[in-house]
């Protein structure tokens, strides 16, 4: 029998992946205090990426803690990765043989502290749209928390960091109650800004910037935040790991990727030859490639049999379906190839979400009351969703941002244990990202080449 290569392992930390929302509003309003043009109204939970640094000298003792959930809180999650499944497929069928990349956790979370703000039938659609109960949003508030709370402390050698951000145009005062749960529950830094100024594109921009570690420098045009809008709500996702086992930059060749049209094009093929997690199904196989030591993040490659194509996989997903493949994977030989690859995207997300179900926060309803004092006709007029990744030997760099604007209405054994499982990742391909305790799955793509 073959023997699996191993590799020396390279303990190299990558950044994978950060997502950004803004809800900005606009319409008349009054305030009769004086703001400064930029003042914290809440703690600031994340500090500068520089704080939270390690001395390089630091020794890394790694710890892994697994996240504990209660059944209704598991069942929020599976609820999640639910939306995660739908958003994905609705942008990877309107755009058929393009790359797709995004955090639809990070839409989630975006949307959850939207909810709060929302009523009517704005507020069913978006509980409709997360498949939770319009009366439960108290329960998706405590899920948020507790994954923003806990999910960091997972894996001690993979930096994941979630933070929200709620910026305020100083000629509004945030509904005390809509302030206390931004900052209880979704641990959000609370501050106030004046939109008429340059200052304030500035602010968020670096707030962003931190988050990222540089990989997002900006996110906002001047001209994307005006006068006339008054909140922006913001959510980044950030995540640092190296593979548990590095590919070796040796074993990348140059190799035919052949896309479903049936062209071919010369892209860097990483190889690496060891025993990993597999599960062969109908239409498609999928390989785990785990990140760190602590088994609790792994991406996740579904590669299409011959003669599929990516949307057939598509088509089969949700989470009923992904939860019977993650049961059915067993340890197996197998001979991995994967492209080193780059895929950044942009998504407007107005008529995808509309689409789903979600077609009254875009509308000029006054369903948002109990977000702003002395306002009225809060509607979302764009979400704008921006994502980048980078996939190399030693892991992964990922950056991503989403843009929600609002305005105010003027009105054990492989297969059979003896075989070397080939599984070359060189045509179209689908991935994720995600951490075993919890279930959540973070990140999702589609690859079908440069």
């Amino acid at each position: 029998m073959r023997l699996p290569k191993r590799y020396k392992r390279f303990m190299k930390k990558i950044v994978v992946m950060f997502f950004v929302a803004t809800a900005m509003v606009n319409g008349s309003c009054t305030n009769e205090k004086e703001q400064e043009n930029v003042q914290d109204l809440g703690p600031a939970v994340m500090t500068d990426s520089t704080d939270t640094k390690e001395p390089e000298d630091t020794p890394n003792m790694f710890t892994s803690q697994a996240i504990s959930l209660t059944d209704n809180e598991r069942s929020g999650v599976n609820k999640v990765n639910e939306f995660t499944f739908t958003l994905f497929k609705t942008i990877a069928e309107k755009g058929k043989g393009k790359n797709v990349f995004l955090s639809p956790l990070s839409v989630s979370y975006v949307l959850g502290m939207l909810s709060n703000g929302a009523t009517g039938q704005t507020a069913k659609e978006i509980s409709s749209l997360l498949h939770i109960e319009s009366s439960n949003f108290e329960g998706s508030n405590r899920l948020f928390q507790k994954l923003i709370s806990e999910l960091p402390g997972t894996d001690s050698n993979v930096e994941l960091r979630l933070a929200n951000l709620v910026a305020v145009d100083k000629r509004v005062t945030l509904e005390s109650t809509f302030q206390k749960s931004m900052e209880d529950y979704y641990l959000a830094k609370v501050a106030s800004l004046d939109f008429a100024q340059h200052s304030a594109v500035d602010y968020i921009n670096d707030w962003c910037n931190r988050q990222t570690e540089g990989m997002i420098p900006e996110i906002l045009n001047y001209d994307e935040l005006y006068p006339g809008m008054y909140v922006s709500i913001a959510n980044a996702v950030y995540f640092n790991a190296p593979w548990r086992q590095s590919f070796e930059e040796s074993e990348t060749k140059d190799e035919d990727f052949t896309a479903e049209d049936g062209s071919k094009m010369l892209l860097p093929i990483m190889h690496r030859e060891d025993v990993f997690h597999y599960c062969d199904t109908e239409n498609y196989s999928v390989v785990s490639l785990k990140y760190s030591k602590g088994n609790k993040w792994t991406m996740n490659i579904l590669l299409p049999h011959e003669g599929k194509t990516v949307s057939d996989v598509v088509k089969t997903l949700n989470m009923q379906s992904w939860a019977a493949v993650a049961k059915r994977q067993v340890t197996a030989d197998v001979d991995v190839k994967l492209p080193r690859f780059e895929s950044n995207q942009e998504y407007g997300l107005n008529n995808i979400l509309a689409d789903m179900g979600a077609s009254s926060m875009f509308k000029p309803l006054n369903e948002f009351p109990n977000i702003c004092q002395n306002t009225d006709g809060f509607f979302v007029s764009m979400i704008k969703h921006v994502a980048g990744i980078k996939v190399s030997e030693q892991g992964t760099k990922a950056a991503a941002v989403t843009i929600a604007g609002s305005d105010i209405s003027n009105g054990d054994d492989g297969p059979d244990g003896a075989y070397i499982i080939p599984f070359h990742a060189t045509r179209p391909f689908i991935y994720l990202i995600q951490e075993a305790s919890s279930g959540a799955i973070v990140f999702i793509g589609a690859y079908y080449g440069q």
